[in-house]
Parts: C-alpha cells; sequence; structure tokens
C-alpha cells in the first residue's frame, strides 16, 4: 500500500512538473521587432541573457539582477531579450532554442550578438556560442558569470567557441559557500584572436545595495556585485 502511494505521489509530482515547466517555457519571441522586421533600436546589437536557473519549477520568474540588467540596457536604447528558467529543465531545449533564434535574426539583421549567463545561464550561453558556430554567427561579447552547474559545476566545458571575439568572465570559485556546491572558473580559450579577461573574485567584498555593511561575494550575489561593471562593459558596444 505504501508502495502504490509513493508511485502515485511521484506520477503527480512529475506531471505538475511538467505542466509547470510548459508555461515557463522560454518565449523567444519576446524579442521587440517593429513590424518592418528591423530591430527597436537599429545599429544597436541585441543582447540575449540567461539568467540562473531557479529550482522553484521557474515558479520565481527573473531575478531581480537580472531584470535589472535587462531594464538599465532597454532604457539605453539596447535589444535585449533574457530569459530565467526551472532548474529541473531541459539545458538542450533553451540552448537549442536561443541558438536557432538569434542565427534566424542575425541571417536578416547582421547586427552584433551580445550573450550573457549567471550560474546555469553562463554555462548554457558558452553552449549558445558553440551552437551559433556551426551556424557561421560571430559573437561580438560574451559576459560569464559565476558560469555553474551545480554539484557538476567541476564537469563543466569551459572551452569559448572559436567565433566569440572578446569573453569576460566573473567567478568564485567557494563551492562550499552554497547548497548546490555551484562555482565558476576560468574561462579557456580555443582561438588566439579570442581575448578573454578572466576575474577571480573569490574571498572579495562588496556592498550590497548600497549598504554601509560588507558581505562576502558568494555563488548567490556574485551577479549583484558585478552587476554594474557587466552593464558597463555591455555598453561599450553601444553604437
Amino acid at each position: 500500500m505504501k508502495k502504490g502511494k509513493s508511485s502515485k505521489t511521484g506520477k503527480v509530482t512529475n506531471a505538475f512538473r511538467k505542466l509547470i515547466s510548459a508555461a515557463y517555457e522560454p518565449n523567444f519571441s519576446r524579442f521587440d521587432f517593429s513590424k518592418s522586421g528591423k530591430l527597436q533600436e537599429p545599429g544597436n546589437p541585441f543582447v540575449f541573457m540567461i539568467g540562473g536557473a531557479d529550482l522553484a519549477l521557474g515558479l520565481m520568474g527573473k531575478s531581480e539582477t537580472t531584470l535589472s540588467i535587462e531594464n538599465t540596457l532597454k532604457k539605453n536604447r539596447m535589444n535585449v531579450s533574457s530569459y530565467n528558467h526551472d532548474y529541473f529543465g531541459s539545458t538542450s531545449d533553451v540552448t537549442q532554442g536561443f541558438a536557432n533564434y538569434i542565427a534566424a535574426q542575425y541571417s536578416i539583421l547582421k547586427t552584433d550578438v551580445i550573450l550573457y549567463g549567471y550560474s546555469r545561464g553562463g554555462v548554457e550561453v558558452m553552449e549558445v556560442a558553440r551552437l551559433l558556430e556551426k551556424k557561421n554567427v560571430p559573437v561580438k561579447l560574451m559576459v560569464l558569470v559565476d558560469a555553474a552547474n551545480g554539484p557538476n559545476s567541476d564537469k563543466v566545458n569551459r572551452v569559448i567557441s572559436r567565433n566569440v571575439e572578446h569573453v569576460i568572465n566573473y567567478f568564485q570559485t567557494d563551492g562550499g559557500s552554497n547548497i548546490l556546491r555551484s562555482h565558476g572558473a576560468r574561462a579557456i580559450k580555443s582561438n588566439s584572436g579570442t581575448i578573454i579577461q578572466n576575474f577571480d573574485v573569490t574571498g572579495s567584498f562588496f556592498f550590497p545595495g548600497g549598504s554601509t555593511k560588507s558581505s562576502v561575494i558568494n555563488h548567490s550575489n556574485i551577479d549583484e556585485a558585478y552587476r554594474n561593471e557587466v552593464i558597463y562593459n555591455i555598453l561599450k558596444y553601444k553604437r
């Protein structure tokens, strides 16, 4: 009897997870084009952001920092599409979806592509870049913030594809500071022409939210700690 009850509970949980995941599938049409098919801000790059994965089955939506970066870039006339997702969801669906969408737009608009990824999103934008390489789409800038995959962070492929011109990578290596043991590491060059700036900030401090009390940078707050630098580095490509 207990075995049957457990099995039924498992089915209900899986069914609920599938329902929620379907509701939070990435909507790549959110990227804002006019009826003429041109960018909302012609000439400026388009920025594709993938935030950290959400343990609450995607119910929490975009993180405060992801939204803050997105809104600031939009106010500065940058074209932005961003996505946060379910921790238990399919990474391959996200990466393939983004790659197909970016390639389709690039083939028409030929506008610079900028990728941003935090945590699981960082792992995913590296994969998006690899898929774009196969489609002959160049990436002007990739910004990584503690690209990680939970307990599998040590196994992440951190080799940057040859189509990426410039990488800025902020990371910390103290996986023990969070329950999932997530942490970043150095990005690895595969093309001598790629510029990679690795910033190991392990043990560094910052002042969250304008507070006068400092906090040690960890996986959970590193995106907040480097929010302004991320925005500054992306806006360098504004036209």
